[in-house]
């Protein structure tokens, strides 16, 4: 197979390139002094040249509509050149002032981008030129897609991450909730698309998890503390290969989940998280106990102090309600198939406090 890719200084382009060459021999990734998308007769005169069994259109500008749609017409118009045309798309073609959780391919259309954001407005008008008419034109529309080479300085969770790992503070309007995918296994998709013939001309590509910003954040302090209170090494620290199992459910990327062991164990420099624990009282004399994860102990206390005191309660000495709690645990036994009653006998003996059989096994 044949394959040409533009686009390949950018973040989606670079790593597509990479996932493909090694796995097909012909790929084709042409500096613009070789191939100037913006030149229709260069584009025509390369495309008839090579004969691509498909080609992958990574290449976009944020500083112009114009040159985005120029690129992109200048390759769509020699269609019988080549086999196949996979346009890298975007969920900002859906206007990112109307996002709607889950949308959906036929959400398309019902708002349109500004023309002041150039990436989203050229990305709508590719898709619609895609739409308009059946041929050998598809557009893979990607949402949240991160991973190496990404550009953390101007994309939003990327950059709230890192600057949470390195102890800085983080900002937005509203914890809003995002639907991420590693962009590996989009590259992945790209390629049984590019063997494939596509019943539709756009797809959703997802991976139909979201997390919100909040929870991120929550899932790296987590592995930062489990790593500082009990080393870096999952194998022997439940803690940490239980954060770390959620991190990855959530889609966070390696990279980001080692650099958290690494801030927990010293390994890195930055903001040291402590795990501490307050005693209160809430309305009508309530105890509660705070478990917390800060980086600063005196802001924290300031910050429930004042929590409580809003709320008719108020922060407690050490000692005050502790006494009334028992930190309690539950363990899962799946596929048991032992005897029951000596199992029923070992844990009650062991010191449980309670021993259920349940669907699928016994939960202690």
């Amino acid at each position: 197979m044949k394959i040409l890719i533009t686009g390949t200084n950018g973040f989606i382009g670079r790593n597509i390139k990479e996932y493909l060459q090694n796995r097909y021999e012909k790929v084709y990734c042409p500096k613009r002094q070789q191939l100037n998308l913006l030149e229709s007769d260069s584009v025509k005169d390369y495309l008839e040249k090579n004969n691509f069994d498909v080609v992958i259109h990574c290449g976009v500008t944020l500083t112009s509509i114009d040159q985005n749609l120029q690129m992109y017409f200048n390759i769509e118009r020699c269609s019988k050149s080549f086999g196949k045309l996979i346009c890298v798309g975007s969920g900002a073609e859906f206007d990112s002032r109307n996002y709607i959780p889950k949308m959906k391919e036929d959400y398309f259309e019902k708002h349109i981008p500004s023309k002041s954001d150039i990436y989203g407005f050229s990305k709508y008008e590719i898709a619609k030129s895609i739409e308009s008419k059946r041929r050998n034109i598809y557009n893979l529309r990607g949402f949240g897609i991160f991973g190496k080479y990404e550009d953390y300085r101007r994309r939003f969770i990327s950059n709230n991450i890192c600057r949470l790992l390195c102890g800085l503070n983080i900002s937005m309007g509203k914890n809003a909730y995002f639907d991420y995918m590693y962009v590996n296994d989009f590259a992945k998709i790209v390629d049984i698309f590019m063997k494939k013939n596509p019943k539709e001309r756009t797809y959703n590509v997802c991976t139909g998890k979201t997390v919100d910003l909040l929870t991120l954040t929550k899932i790296i302090k987590e592995i930062t503390v489990a790593a500082r209170l009990h080393g870096g090494d999952q194998e022997s620290n439940p803690r940490l290969r239980k954060a770390v199992s959620n991190a990855r459910s959530n889609n966070m990327p390696q990279d980001n989940i080692a650099r958290a062991i690494k801030k927990g164990t010293g390994e890195l420099e930055g903001v040291s998280y402590e795990e501490m624990l307050y005693e209160g009282y809430g309305p009508n004399g309530i105890a509660i106990l705070i478990e917390v994860i800060t980086d600063n102990k005196n802001r924290t206390v300031s910050e429930l102090r004042n929590i409580l005191n809003k709320n008719n309660g108020n922060l407690a000495e050490p000692g005050s309600v502790a006494w009334m709690f028992d930190r309690k645990g539950e363990i899962f036994i799946s596929d048991f198939s032992g005897d029951e009653e000596k199992l029923f006998d070992d844990i009650i003996n062991s010191g449980a406090d309670d021993f259920e059989k349940i669907d699928n096994g016994y939960l202690i």
